[in-house]
């Protein structure tokens, strides 16, 4: 299927992958495959499976009530991490992407705040239409502060999560923002 995405806001972009002229238009397949829109693979003849951006934000726009504390230790958080994310039912795929790139983001011996931002927030930080319309688009950022004493596990009300709906077609998006 030929699928165009479009950011509301392209000028808060500072990477993209593939690159991101005015939009992205790409064929995608049922199994989650992408391919630049002609059908062809992007990048020198790869299929991919995501699409990338890292953007600023105006953080302004977070919600801070809710979260989670990770704990310091670089283990236990990543053991922490692969437990909300499966709330949220990430695939194994999207858990290792996530893993691989927010561990090593996170400083050892640094507990963090992270606090869900769900689809309504993600899009009014960073608008997207996407075309065909999907049947379901689920957008996950989690903001991560470092913990201090002001703010305790006691305090930090527990996320209402909202699991990803995978029915029809979909977009699933996830990502981080540090604070």
């Amino acid at each position: 299927m030929a699928v165009t995405v479009e950011f509301g806001l392209p000028a808060l972009l500072t990477e993209t992958i593939p690159e991101y002229g005015d939009s992205w238009q790409v064929m995608a397949w049922p199994d989650g495959r992408l391919a630049d829109g002609s059908g062809q693979a992007t990048g020198g003849g790869q299929i991919f499976d995501y699409l990338f951006y890292e953007s600023t934000s105006n953080s302004a726009l977070f919600s801070y009530d809710q979260g989670w504390l990770l704990p310091a230790d670089p283990v236990g958080r990543e053991i922490a991490l692969h437990r909300i994310l499966s709330l949220y039912g990430f695939n194994e795929q999207e858990t290792a992407d996530f893993l691989e790139f927010w561990v090593s983001k996170l400083s050892a011996g640094v507990a963090y705040y992270a606090y869900p931002q769900p689809t309504a927030v993600v899009d009014k930080a960073m608008p997207m239409t996407v075309t065909p319309k999907p049947d379901n688009v689920y957008r996950l950022w989690f903001v991560f502060m470092p913990a201090d004493a002001e703010i305790s596990k006691e305090d930090l009300l527990p996320p209402v999560v909202e699991p990803i709906r995978r029915d029809g077609f979909h977009i699933v998006e996830w990502g981080g923002v540090m604070g």
